[in-house]
């Protein structure tokens, strides 16, 4: 009947999946409300969820009695447009390759096809999660460590860019410091300088006299010069004027 039939395809849609990897299946949605192959075709929704089986799984799937090779060859026998990208819309492809007339048993045998094949591959997702499990709880420490690791690495430079600025402060201020002092150091050597010559000044009028004694005319009259130069010189004193 019409009814059975829906039933059985709905079935058969419930079995398909994609296998995009060694490691990965994505599994889709029924299809609800289905009336007719081509009627559905407009309706259906693309890739839903994706799930990875539980541990209580893997195991019964990995205790299950399997021949190998015949799990490969059904494996193999997959169309290779399933592991063409994960946007490929399975349920759609199924739908448009049935006949227009439709044979219960072909559906029925078909179905039972998919099963296998949906087993198969169930079963070698199993086998793969469980024997890489423990490289993968290796590699998770390891990348924990590491992110560890880079958070120490991260407080580090940050004291160590803190404690840079706080030293580049201080050799600021210790700089300037310096300058400041090496130009009081030039300005009170200077001043040195001018004070010697000025009591040079003010002892030059003895010298005025010896030469005036000794009639040392010609140096008195130089010495008085420079005298007069010098006091131009430092008029700005308050002692010389």
């Amino acid at each position: 009947s019409e009814a059975l039939v829906e039933a059985l395809i709905y079935s058969l849609m419930c079995c398909l999946i994609i296998v995009t990897a060694e490691s990965d299946i994505f599994v889709f949605s029924p299809i609800k409300g289905l009336k007719s192959p081509q009627e559905s075709i407009h309706d259906l929704s693309p890739l839903e969820n994706f799930r990875i089986p539980s541990k209580e799984e893997l195991r019964e799937l990995r205790e299950q009695p399997t021949d190998p090779q015949a799990q490969q060859e059904i494996i193999n026998s997959i169309e290779e447009i399933y592991f063409s990208n994960d946007s490929f819309d399975i349920i759609k492809y199924e739908l448009e390759k049935l006949p227009a007339v439709l044979s219960l048993q072909e559906l029925e045998e078909y179905r039972d096809k998919l099963k296998q094949q949906q087993a198969a591959v169930s079963k070698k997702v199993a086998d793969l999660i469980l024997e890489k499990q423990t490289a993968y709880v290796k590699e998770l420490e390891r990348v924990t460590s590491l992110q560890t690791s880079l958070q120490l690495a991260a407080v580090i430079c940050t004291n160590g860019r803190r404690h840079l600025n706080t030293a580049k402060e201080g050799f600021t201020q210790a700089s300037l410091g310096l300058l400041a002092n090496q130009r009081k150091r030039q300005l009170l050597v200077g001043l040195l300088k001018s004070l010697r010559t000025i009591k040079t000044l003010q002892q030059t009028d003895v010298r005025l006299s010896e030469m005036l004694e000794e009639e040392d005319y010609p140096g008195a009259i130089q010495l008085c010069l420079e005298c007069q130069k010098a006091a131009s010189t430092f008029k700005h004193y308050s002692c010389i004027r």
